[in-house]
């Protein structure tokens, strides 16, 4: 096995306890997060961290970051680098690791600060009478973002965090960052509306805030919304259609065995 490790020069004196971090990740921290990826909050002298490990590579993405591309952790580091620099609030970026095996990448973890700034999901798209002033606040934004040059790879609004300032007004950080991408200058409108069907599925929520995005950008909100709005119509029928075949096949597989 062979380990890779990259560190932020700001927290160099980290380095050896970073190191361990593949090795004690099971049996050290609080988790997070559990699913396709694990995220845990682990307290490193006195410093608050979150620990992201990422799925397992399957072999075609084992090639891929191994030879062809960044790994998803080096991403996030470099991208995090790349929004804090652009003006855009994002946990500061720590540390990545890479473990290889036979040559081929086999893991990688991606460390950053942790914030205690809180996802926009639970106060937007669960709460039934959502703050209309917070959603516009959300809109433009997104509006500042795509006019600075950045598309988030999902900005969903459990990848949008915000805090209060002292005055009361909202401020925003973003989080899972390695899909994003920049330009030298506000991407075209078309990319700009696809970036958007993936803020939310609450279509009230998200007229609110596309209403607020098209006033940032001097766009037509009346053809703004109809435009994401049909972009997200066709990703939901075809996210259903997936859905819809994935069940045929469990149920075809759970029929074979039980035979």
């Amino acid at each position: 096995m062979r380990m890779k490790l990259v560190v932020n020069p700001e927290y160099s004196n980290l380095e050896e306890y970073l190191r361990r971090i593949p090795e004690q990740f099971e049996s050290r921290g609080q988790t997070l997060y559990a699913g396709r990826n694990t995220v845990k909050l682990i307290e490193c002298q006195g410093l608050p961290l979150v620990v992201k490990r990422f799925k397992r590579p399957n072999i075609f993405q084992k090639v891929a970051y191994t030879w062809f591309q960044p790994s998803k952790a080096e991403r996030a580091f470099r991208y995090g680098q790349e929004l804090l620099a652009r003006g855009f609030d994002t946990p500061e970026p720590l540390a990545y690791i890479e473990i290889r095996r036979g040559g081929m990448l086999a893991g990688y973890y991606f460390i950053s600060r942790h914030t205690s700034d809180l996802p926009l999901f639970p106060a937007l798209v669960q709460t039934e009478a959502f703050d209309t002033s917070l959603a516009c606040a959300v809109g433009r934004y997104l509006a500042r973002m795509h006019e600075a040059g950045v598309l988030h790879g999902d900005p969903n609004l459990s990848n949008i965090l915000y805090r209060r300032s002292d005055s009361g007004e909202p401020q925003f950080s973003v989080i899972d960052t390695n899909r994003s991408r920049f330009f030298p200058t506000a991407p075209g409108r078309d990319l700009c509306l696809a970036n958007l069907v993936r803020v939310t599925h609450r279509r009230d929520l998200l007229r609110v805030i596309l209403g607020a995005y098209s006033e940032a950008r001097g766009w037509d909100p009346v053809a703004t919304e109809g435009a994401v709005s049909a972009r997200l119509d066709r990703f939901e029928r075809t996210h259903d259609r997936k859905d819809r075949l994935k069940r045929s096949l469990r149920r075809l597989r759970t029929r074979l065995h039980s035979k």
